[in-house]
C-alpha cells in the first residue's frame, strides 16, 4: 500500500472512529424527563405512627465530607423520626441528576469510614417493604459505643442496585441508549447493639414510609423493577 493510501486510510479510521463516539455519547438526562421535584415533596414528615423528630439533630457531618456531598449530589435529606414508645429510626435520602464519574452515589462504605466509623457486617439480602422484595445492603457501622446498624439501597434511572459494580453496568445500559442515568440512594439507620432487632425496626418503618407514598413516588424510591 502506498503511504498515500495508507495516509488516507488512517484518516477515514480516525473520522469513522470520532463518529461513533459521538453516536455512542449518552447525551440525554432522565432526570430532565422525570421534572422539577424536592425530595421534602414526597417524604412525609408524619405517616402511620412515625412523626419527624426535631428535638433530635442529625449526625454532624465532617465539613470536609460535607463539601465532597455537596458536588456529587444535586440535592440531600436528612430526618429523625420517632415513634409512640420512643423509638426512633434515620432516614437519609441523596439524589444526584448525573451518576457518571464523581456524580456516582458515595456509598455508606466510603462515607461512614470518612467520618471516623468502622464498617462490618455487610450482606445483601431481600426485603420485605410492604407487598416488595427488594434486594438491599445491610451492615453495621460502630464510632466507639455507638453501634449504628444500616439498611440501604441505590435506584439508578429506574434499576435498583447494590454493588459498585452493578452501578457501573447500569450507567453502562443506559449509556447505550443514549441516556444518562440519575440515582437516589435511600439509608435508613438506627442506635442499638442488636442488629437483628434494628433490621427489624427498619422494616417496619420502610414499610409505613412507602405505604404513605402515592404510587409515582413509591417507583422512584424502590425502582420499577423491584418484585412486586
Amino acid at each position: 500500500m502506498r503511504p498515500v493510501q495508507r495516509g488516507l486510510l488512517i484518516a477515514v479510521c480516525m473520522l469513522a472512529a470520532s463518529a461513533a463516539a459521538k453516536v455512542l455519547t449518552p447525551t440525554q438526562l432522565i432526570a430532565e424527563q422525570r421534572g422539577e421535584h424536592r425530595l421534602d415533596s414526597f417524604v412525609p414528615k408524619s405517616f402511620g405512627e412515625w412523626h419527624e423528630d426535631m428535638q433530635v439533630a442529625p449526625l454532624t457531618v465532617d465539613p470536609r465530607v460535607e463539601a465532597q456531598l455537596a458536588n456529587v449530589y444535586t440535592e440531600t435529606l436528612s430526618r429523625t423520626y420517632s415513634n409512640a414508645v420512643g423509638q426512633r429510626v434515620m432516614l437519609s435520602l441523596a439524589y444526584g441528576k448525573d451518576q457518571r464519574g464523581e456524580g456516582r452515589s458515595h456509598y455508606p462504605e466510603v462515607c461512614y469510614p470518612a467520618q471516623g466509623f468502622q464498617i462490618g457486617d455487610r450482606k445483601v439480602e431481600l426485603v420485605r417493604i410492604g407487598h416488595a422484595d427488594i434486594p438491599a445492603v445491610r451492615l453495621v457501622g460502630t464510632h466507639g459505643e455507638r453501634v449504628e446498624p444500616i439498611t440501604y439501597w441505590v435506584v439508578v434511572g429506574e434499576e435498583l442496585i447494590t454493588s459498585g459494580l452493578g452501578h457501573k453496568k447500569a450507567i453502562i445500559r443506559y449509556g447505550m441508549n443514549g441516556q444518562i442515568p440519575d440515582g437516589l440512594l435511600v439509608r435508613i439507620s438506627s442506635i442499638g447493639s442488636n442488629p437483628a432487632t434494628e433490621y427489624r425496626l427498619q422494616d417496619e418503618f420502610a414499610t409505613a414510609l412507602i405505604g404513605a407514598m402515592a404510587p409515582q413516588q413509591r417507583d422512584r424510591v424502590l425502582g420499577k423493577f423491584a418484585k412486586n
